[in-house]
This record gives C-alpha cells, sequence and structure tokens, in this order.
C-alpha cells in the first residue's frame, strides 16, 4: 500500500505543479476497479497535457512512478496525454489478497 500511495502522490503532485499552469482551477478524477486480484486504477485531469515521448526522460517525477509501478507493483503503467488533459492508467495485482 505505500508504494501505491507513493505512486498516487506523485501523480497528484505533478497535475497540481503542471496541468494547471498559473494556478487555474482545475479537477481530477480518480477511478479504482477491482476484479478478481486486479486493480484497475485511472487518473484523469483535464488540464493543459504534455508530451509523454520526451517527459519522461527528464521528470523525475514520471520516473519514480514508473519505476514504483513496475518494480513495486509489478504492475502496467500506460499515460495518454494531449491538449484536453492526460490520463494515467495503472493496471496491478492486489497481493495483499490471497
Amino acid at each position: 500500500m505505500v508504494s501505491l500511495s507513493l505512486v498516487i502522490n506523485e501523480i497528484l503532485q505533478n497535475v497540481y505543479e503542471h496541468a494547471y499552469p498559473q494556478g487555474s482551477m482545475g479537477r481530477v478524477i480518480i477511478t479504482v476497479k477491482k476484479h478478481n486480484q486486479i486493480v484497475d486504477l485511472t487518473i484523469t485531469d483535464f488540464g493543459c497535457g504534455y508530451n509523454t515521448k520526451t517527459a519522461g526522460q527528464t521528470s523525475l517525477g514520471l520516473m519514480i512512478i514508473k519505476s514504483y509501478v513496475s518494480e513495486k507493483l509489478k504492475g502496467k503503467l500506460s499515460i495518454s496525454s494531449g491538449e484536453k488533459g492526460t490520463t494515467t492508467h495503472i493496471l496491478f495485482k492486489n497481493t495483499l489478497e490471497q
């Protein structure tokens, strides 16, 4: 749970710092679904978006997110971003329930 908390915190920190520039208001939708032992987490903002191909190379936050999802959660991460916002999608197996 600590790893998941850190990932969510890092994503929300990135939204706060980058999605809505110059203190503009915005919203974030967090959706969690569970099917058997698979957890499906989606975090969506409606901010300015970014280039997902280049940002991950220089952004410490994105490097942390990618690392924790793959190494700690043993999950899959996908990020889509454009002018109308960013969606971060994470799938992982809930190992707490066995």
